[in-house]
């Protein structure tokens, strides 16, 4: 209760302001803050504090007019606000910060939705209490509507953007400029040559929005709109028009334009800056990526030198001995030199056991004369567990693409015989219209973090190196799915 009452003091402080900017002594208003105002705390603080709207709008009602007509503007404004407010957080998916483009194509739609229902209403109250007459019901929709609309445009955005900013945290240099900006906008609403140079302030709402973004955006333009609808109230300023209705035209179109124009200017500085952040964070994971994967090489290289040593070095160290003792046994004792040259046989097919096994580390020469679908088959069959294998592509690829979607495989399906206590694993290879999709999952124990170890994370630099994207879905006790997606132009 608390809150719904908070609200309608804030909504009923907002109406009491809009009227010192309202023509003919309070009866026309050509910028109506409660409506951005109301929108603005409904959206923030939640949809179900509505009916501090209601107690808002009717403490500020006049009831000098019919009852049936109070009731209708209140239940107008109400639903202007109420739907207006809905929409925008679902358009904005929930953002109001005002970062893209779309969020303030988002509040004019929603602006535009919500007042319309709010101009019908109160219009058609005015008509059907005998306030004004019938020719004059297009008219004061008009007035209604583009005075709502201003007032969500320009206060909406202002506490969406403001409100929870905290003072310590904008810099002095910023603080500076904002003034400097103020100032100057105060300056150019008081200057006699605005009458002939309306938008004069325009090159001053560019640099708050080129400068402050959303943020410095909004803050202008309610100061500029504000100063504006003031003047033109108290017969001063540049939208003085032979009548009351143009003058209130004028300025509505003024204050919409001014709004439209500054929030969409933010929001663009606010995407380019973000795409900044995001090709900055790019270059940072990139040259991460280049260490590590500088660092697996050596690695890479370091082990292939030590099973060159250990292994087939070795067998080929061993044979050249018992060939030499061969050598020198075929005279003297040609029964030993037979047992010899079977020794030196099974010691060369063990090298060549072990110059295989190492080649298929590296590259193996079946994914160079067959192909990817073959080669996967093979490796599943040195799988000490069973492999379900499925691939569902035809034709070769890239080798490039090839020779990672098989490091992928090879390297998931040694992590699942190693780590994953499986007794099952599935290997599945698919091709999209542009992509390559690489899964291996298993039935084990899950729990793999990409964060903890190096496999996980050097899988990934490989797949990103060209432009793909390795993700791990790894929920304890329910196994594992290593999926690698990587574009492919076939």
């Amino acid at each position: 209760m608390g809150a719904v009452c908070g609200v309608g003091a804030i909504y009923w402080l907002a109406a009491k302001a809009g009227l010192q900017l309202a023509y003919l002594h309070g009866s026309v208003a050509a910028l109506w803050p409660p409506v951005g105002v109301g929108m603005a705390l409904l959206i923030l603080y939640g949809r179900s504090l509505w009916p501090g709207i209601v107690l808002g709008d009717l403490a500020v009602a006049d009831f000098s007019q019919p009852a049936g007509t109070v009731l209708g503007q209140t239940v107008g404004n109400t639903l202007e606000v109420l739907i207006a407010a809905i929409l925008f957080y679902q358009l904005a998916e929930g953002r109001t910060q005002f970062g893209r483009v779309r969020d303030v194509g988002a509040l004019v739609a929603a602006a535009v939705a919500g007042t319309a229902v709010s101009a019908v209403f109160g219009a058609a109250s005015l008509r059907l209490g005998g306030i004004i007459p019938g020719a004059q019901l297009g008219t004061v929709w008009r007035t209604w509507f583009l005075g709502d609309l201003s007032g969500a445009l320009v206060f909406a955005p202002l506490l969406l953007c403001w409100l929870g900013v905290r003072i310590d945290a904008i810099a002095p240099r910023q603080a500076l400029e904002g003034v400097a900006i103020a100032t100057l906008i105060v300056v150019l609403a008081l200057l006699p040559s605005q009458r002939d140079v309306p938008y004069i302030v325009f090159p001053v709402l560019i640099w708050a929005a080129l400068r402050g973004g959303p943020r410095g955006a909004a803050g202008a333009v309610a100061l500029a709109t504000t100063l504006t609808v003031y003047n033109t109230a108290h017969h001063g300023g540049p939208f003085i028009r032979a009548t009351i209705t143009q003058s209130l035209l004028a300025t509505q179109l003024f204050v919409a334009a001014a709004a439209v124009t500054s929030l969409v200017l933010g929001a663009v500085i606010e995407e380019r800056h973000a795409a900044l952040e995001a090709l900055r964070e790019n270059e940072r994971r990139l040259r991460e990526s280049r260490a590590r994967i500088v660092k697996a090489g050596d690695v890479a290289r370091r082990r292939l030198e030590r099973n060159l040593h250990d292994g087939a070095q070795q067998h080929l160290v061993s044979l050249a001995l018992t060939l030499r003792l061969a050598k020198l046994q075929l005279q003297q004792n040609p029964a030993e030199t037979e047992q010899l040259l079977n020794d030196a046989s099974v010691e060369l097919q063990s090298a060549i056991d072990e110059l295989r096994e190492l080649a298929r580390g590296i590259h193996p020469a079946l994914l160079t004369e067959r192909g990817l679908g073959p080669a996967l088959e093979v490796l599943a069959e040195h799988t000490h567990l069973p492999v379900e294998v499925t691939t569902d592509i035809s034709g070769r690829l890239p080798s490039t693409v090839e020779a990672v979607v098989y490091y992928v495989a090879a390297e998931g399906l040694t992590n699942v015989a190693k780590y994953a206590h499986a007794t099952a694993a599935t290997l599945r290879l698919e091709a999209n219209t542009d992509t390559i999709v690489l899964s291996v999952g298993d039935n084990g124990a899950g729990g793999a973090d990409p964060n903890r170890g190096t496999g996980l994370r050097g899988l990934a630099d490989r797949v990103e190196a060209i432009g793909g994207k390795l993700e791990v879905q790894s929920p304890p006790g329910q196994g594992t799915m290593l999926t690698a997606s990587i574009p492919c132009e076939r």
